[in-house]
């Protein structure tokens, strides 16, 4: 052993009890009085920290490619407001429905968070659509009209809506529950209600449920313009107590509440895009300058050789989408969206066989210089279309003033 000024070193000493404690058969036991009670408090459980939304890589090559797509295919998205939007923590969107699919694609590349759309269930039926749709966080929903024997499924909808929320993530969902092309928020349905009281009575006080206005100028046509305005935040704590009491009379008032949420955020965009268009006919009626119009006569001069580029190269990716939605599309909000998708296809189609042929004849430099300017021509070719459409426009309605 090993001894310290006289004394035995302290980790011998407790070895050597640890030791008689053995050899004894173990600690002698006690007999200890009950504990008293513990008060059970019935707060609800304290909520660990939100885990992070981030958003993921897939996500985030899938809206760098819809951002790009809507670049070409649109004007620049207005957004308004998004800073109501929070950063972290659960929110539910409730979005009216005018344009089909094109609507989750402007309010996904508007947002910089990950959005987890509430989806038809139809379209998960092919396995190869439905992976894709799970990974980038769409959540199947089932209508009656789709199919009224699998209602039950919608179960899982909430309790997947229910686990999304409380795990900080951002829903967003169409009450109406179908696309259509007016220019109001028809009735909507009472499953944003309910799925904010229910997650509103678990954790009290975090849920934004906001109401968005989202409005296109013209469905059918390239570079229309499309403003989504995101509206204040709607109070759910009000309608709690209510809720406790009699679940359904809260669901339908919170649901009226969403309801002229909507229609109020719809109005402001209509309004707002109603002023741009003003602003737009005022322009366009107000005689041009003399310095203008010879600006707009040298752009349509030099600008001529670069619209028969563009046209000649980007022609058959931009008819062919334009034939399929007029073949394809069952109504006028499936019109822009059969467009959309066929020309995410064409175009990149076209492009590289046309850049394949190119590099074939020059080699690789001007294979790259030729596909850099594939997207810009197009571009400038439709836009050198639009500003002849409206130049025969004003020299007709030139023509009807001089008549009277």
């Amino acid at each position: 052993m090993y001894y310290f000024s006289g004394t035995l070193h302290p980790l011998e000493a407790i070895v050597s009890e640890i030791e008689v404690v053995l050899a004894r058969g173990g600690p002698p036991t006690r007999r200890r009085s009950p504990a008293p009670p513990v008060r059970q408090e019935r707060t609800a459980p304290r909520r660990a920290p939100a885990s992070p939304d981030p958003t993921d890589r897939f996500y985030a090559a899938v809206r760098l490619v819809v951002r790009f797509w809507l670049w070409f295919c649109f004007k620049p998205v207005d957004v308004r407001h998004p800073e109501r939007v929070p950063a972290d923590g659960p929110v539910l969107l409730c979005i009216n429905h005018p344009n089909n699919l094109i609507d989750s694609l402007v309010v996904a590349a508007g947002l910089r968070r990950k959005v987890h759309f509430l989806a038809a269930a139809a379209m998960f039926r092919h396995s190869l659509v439905a992976r894709f749709l799970r990974a980038c966080g769409a959540i199947p929903v089932y209508r009656k009209q789709d199919d009224p024997d699998r209602m039950d499924p919608n179960a899982k909808a909430f309790a997947a809506c229910f686990q999304a929320l409380e795990d900080g993530r951002l829903i967003a969902m169409y009450p109406e529950g179908t696309t259509h092309a007016e220019a109001r928020v028809q009735r909507i349905k009472s499953g944003a209600a309910r799925i904010a009281l229910g997650h509103e009575a678990a954790r009290p006080g975090e849920l934004s449920l906001i109401p968005v206005g989202l409005t296109f100028e013209a469905r059918k046509s390239f570079l229309g313009r499309v403003l989504v305005s995101f509206g204040e935040p709607i109070p759910v704590a009000p309608y709690l107590e209510a809720h406790r009491q009699d679940p359904c009379k809260a669901v339908d008032a919170l649901t009226r509440a969403i309801q002229r949420a909507m229609e109020a955020e719809l109005n402001r965009a209509l309004l707002a895009e109603h002023r741009v268009e003003d602003e737009a006919v005022q322009a366009w009626r107000r005689r041009p300058l003399r310095r203008e119009r010879v600006r707009h006569s040298w752009e349509a001069i030099v600008g001529f050789p670069f619209f028969v580029y563009g046209a000649v190269v980007n022609g058959l990716p931009y008819l062919i989408p334009r034939w399929l939605a007029r073949r394809l599309a069952k109504k006028e909000t499936d019109y822009a969206t059969v467009r959309f998708l066929a020309s995410v296809v064409a175009f990149p189609l076209c492009w590289t066989l046309e850049t394949w042929v190119v590099g074939w004849q020059t080699g690789a430099a001007g294979a790259a210089v030729f596909a850099l300017s594939l997207p810009l021509t197009g571009l400038v070719a439709y836009r050198y279309l639009v500003g002849v459409g409206r130049l025969r426009s004003r020299l007709r309605r030139g023509r009807v003033d001089y008549l009277r």
